[in-house]
C-alpha cells in the first residue's frame, strides 16, 4: 500500500515506477516519492527509481536523503553520469543551506548551533576561508579567545592577503588580554575583600586593654594594602592594553626573534612585547616586518597591522 495515498495499488514495480514518474512531472512530490519507495521495497536496485527519488528529495529539500538515493545508486553504477551530477550538486545545496543557517545563527546570537554547522561546512571543505573567519567570530563571541584566534589564523595561511582576517585577529587578540586582566582584576578585588574582612574581624576580637594602643600595622592590613596596590597596577595596565589602542606612549622596538613560525618582540629593558605568525624580514624602532605568504605585513610598535607591501 502507498501509505495514505489512495492511487491504484499495484504490486509491479515496473507500474509503481511509472506512478511515481508521473507524480514527479506535475510535482507532486510526496506520491512521487511513495511510489519510487514502493518499488524500491520490491527491487531496490532499479537505477532510475533511485535517481528519480533523489531528485525528489532534493527538490523536497531533503539534501540527506536524496545524497543517499544517489550515493547507492552510483555504487550499483559507478559511471552513472546524471547520478554524479545530482550527488555534487545536492552536496553543495546541503552545504550552503547548513552554511546559511549557521550565519543566522550567529546574528541571532546562538553561537554553540552558529559553531556547530560552521565545523560540520568546514569538514566539506566549502568556502572555507570565510567559514573559519565566522566561526571564528562565533567563538570570540562565546569568549572562546584561543579557538578563535586558531580559526583567523587558519584563514590567513589560506589567504594571506585577507585584510579583515588581520583586523578581527588582532581585535581577538586584545580581547583576550582584557578577558584575562579582568578575570585578574576581579580575582584581586575579592581577595582583597576577604583580607579586609579578615583583618577587621582581627581587630574586633583584640583585647580591650589594647584598644587603645598604638599599634604597628598587622599583617592582614598589610597584606590588604599590597593587594590594592596590585589592583590599581592591573587596572592601569588594562586601560594602557585596551583603551588607549592609539597610545604614542608604546615602548620601541628593540629586537625582534624568530621563534619557529613565530617572531618574538623585545624593547629595550628586553620585556616582551607581543608575537608575530610568519617570517622575520625587519624591524626598526617603530614597525615590524613578517612575511606571510608571497606578501610582506607591516606592523606598528604596538603590533597593530599598518599595511602590507
Amino acid at each position: 500500500m502507498i501509505n495514505n495515498h489512495k492511487e491504484i495499488i499495484v504490486a509491479n514495480f515496473e507500474d509503481l515506477e511509472k506512478n511515481g514518474d508521473a507524480h514527479l512531472a506535475k510535482k507532486e512530490i510526496e506520491p512521487a516519492i511513495a511510489y519510487y519507495t514502493a518499488a524500491l521495497s520490491i527491487k531496490p536496485d532499479i537505477q532510475t527509481a533511485l535517481l528519480h527519488r533523489g531528485i525528489a528529495y532534493s527538490l523536497k529539500g531533503d539534501y540527506e536523503k536524496s545524497i543517499a538515493d544517489f550515493t547507492a545508486l552510483l555504487k550499483i553504477n559507478p559511471s552513472h553520469a546524471d547520478a554524479k551530477v545530482c550527488l555534487e550538486t545536492a552536496r553543495k545545496k546541503q552545504v550552503a543551506n547548513l552554511y546559511n543557517y549557521a550565519a543566522t545563527c550567529v546574528n541571532s546570537g546562538k553561537y554553540d548551533q552558529a559553531i556547530a554547522g560552521f565545523s560540520r561546512v568546514l569538514k566539506t571543505g566549502f568556502n572555507t576561508v570565510d567559514t573559519l573567519k565566522n566561526r571564528g567570530f562565533a567563538y570570540a563571541k562565546k569568549g572562546n579567545y584561543d579557538q578563535a584566534i586558531a580559526d583567523y589564523e587558519a584563514a590567513l595561511r589560506m589567504k594571506p592577503n585577507d585584510i579583515n582576517a588581520k583586523e578581527l585577529l588582532e581585535k581577538c587578540r586584545k580581547a583576550k588580554v582584557a578577558a584575562q586582566l579582568e578575570s585578574e582584576t576581579k580575582r584581586l578585588k575579592e581577595f582583597e575583600a576577604s583580607a579586609a574582612k579578615a583583618t577587621t574581624t582581627a581587630k574586633a576580637t583584640e583585647p580591650a586593654a589594647m584598644a587603645n594602643q598604638p599599634k604597628k600595622k598587622g599583617f592582614l592590613s598589610s597584606l590588604a594594602s599590597g593587594v590594592g596596590d596590585v589592583l590599581g597596577g592591573l587596572v592601569e595596565l588594562a586601560d594602557d592594553l585596551v583603551n588607549k589602542p592609539g597610545s604614542n606612549e608604546a615602548p620601541m622596538i628593540a629586537s625582534a626573534v624568530q621563534n619557529g613560525k613565530f617572531i618574538d618582540v623585545y624593547d629595550s629593558n628586553g620585556s616582551y612585547m607581543f608575537c608575530k605568525d610568519g617570517e622575520l624580514i625587519g624591524y626598526t624602532a617603530n614597525t615590524l616586518s613578517v612575511k606571510v605568504g608571497r606578501t610582506v605585513d607591516v606592523y606598528d610598535n604596538k603590533g597593530d597591522y599598518m599595511y602590507c607591501r
